[in-house]
C-alpha cells in the first residue's frame, strides 16, 4: 500500500534513561558514539522503531544491541515524549523517553554503534549528543514523582524494608523524609 501525505512525517526513536545508585550518587549510563552524526560525542542508548515493532520492546531491542543489558518490559517506565524539530541533524525525529533503574554491578558492554559505555553521575555530566541534557535534566526534575507513583526502582533492588528504601530514595532524591510522610507518600500513590 502506498500513501502520499502533504505534510513531513517525523521518524520515531527511542531513547532509555537507566539510572543507578553508585556510591551514593545517582548515575546515568551513556553511551559514546560510533557513528555520525554526533561522532564520537556521549547520548543515551536508544534509536529508531522499526516498521511495525512495539514501542516498548524497541526500547527492550535498543539498549540489549547498545549495550548488553537485558531489563524487564515491566521495569521500564515511559517518562516522556520529545519532538522538537531540529533535535537530530538527519531529520524530524520524535522520540518516546524511557527510564529504568538498574543494580550497580550489572555487566554492560559497548555493541553495535556503541564505542564505548560508562555510567556517569548526573550532576557531573560530559557534552551530549542531540537534546540529551535536556531529556536527563527532565527525568531528573520529575524523578521525585516517578519514584512515588511507581514501582521502577524496587522492582529492581528488591528492597522489602521500609527504612532501608527510605534511605536510597533520600540518597537519589536529595531529600529527606519522615518515615511516617514517605510511607503515606508511597502508598497513597502507589495506588
Amino acid at each position: 500500500m502506498t500513501f502520499c501525505y502533504e505534510y513531513e512525517r517525523p521518524s520515531l526513536t527511542v531513547d532509555i534513561i537507566v539510572l543507578s545508585l553508585i556510591n551514593n550518587f545517582l548515575n546515568v549510563l551513556l553511551i559514546q558514539r560510533k557513528n555520525e552524526p554526533y561522532k564520537n560525542k556521549w547520548a543515551l542508548p536508544g534509536g529508531f522503531v522499526n516498521s511495525k515493532e512495539n514501542i516498548r520492546h524497541a526500547a527492550i531491542r535498543e539498549l540489549k544491541e547498545e549495550t548488553n543489558i537485558n531489563v524487564d518490559i515491566n521495569n521500564l517506565y515511559e517518562f516522556k515524549v520529545f519532538g522538537d524539530y531540529g533535535r537530530d541533524p538527519r531529520g524530524w525525529t520524535v522520540t518516546i523517553s524511557y527510564i529504568c533503574f538498574v543494580k550497580n554491578n550489572i555487566n554492560f558492554k559497548a555493541k553495535s554503534d556503541a564505542k564505548n559505555i560508562s555510567f556517569f553521575d548526573v550532576k557531573n555530566l560530559p557534552e551530549l549528543a542531540f537534546d540529551h541534557n535536556k531529556i536527563i535534566d527532565e527525568a531528573i526534575y520529575n524523578l521525585e514523582k516517578i519514584l512515588f507513583t511507581s514501582n521502577i526502582l524496587e522492582n529492581v533492588l528488591n528492597i522489602n524494608d521500609l527504612n532501608e528504601l527510605k534511605k536510597v530514595y533520600e540518597i537519589i532524591l536529595s531529600k529527606k523524609y519522615e518515615l511516617s510522610d514517605f510511607v503515606t507518600l508511597k502508598s497513597f500513590l502507589t495506588k
